[in-house]
């Protein structure tokens, strides 16, 4: 019985995790989407780099959308010259390290 369970472990373990990492890709496109929507529609907020709570309340990102990451870390939006970002801290949890998950403009250091 401990020989399925390990086999199990083996092969569900690697599967979650890689869910885990698609879920917060998919996530941080959509919310880079709704940022630019957000600017396209909300003349009154020029050049604003919403939050995502502000997304929520203007109805760009729904409701059961989760604004949360796999890790439950809250997403973060980054505007900047080079464009607009959104980031996911990733399965470590810790901002600023190389399993963070990104979609659209990364700022340059």
């Amino acid at each position: 019985m401990s020989l399925i369970a390990g086999a199990v472990a083996v092969f569900a373990v690697p599967r979650f995790f890689e869910s885990q990492v698609k879920a917060a890709q998919n996530d941080v496109r959509t919310l880079v989407e709704a940022v630019e929507t957000y600017r396209l529609v909300q003349t009154d907020t020029a050049g604003d780099c919403p939050t995502t709570e502000q997304l929520r309340q203007r109805q760009i990102v729904r409701g059961e959308q989760t604004l949360v990451d796999p890790w439950r870390r809250p997403y973060r939006i980054v505007c900047h010259a080079g464009g607009i970002g959104a980031v996911s801290s990733g399965p470590d949890r810790t901002d600023g390290t190389d399993d963070d998950i990104w979609a659209g403009a990364r700022p340059t250091p």
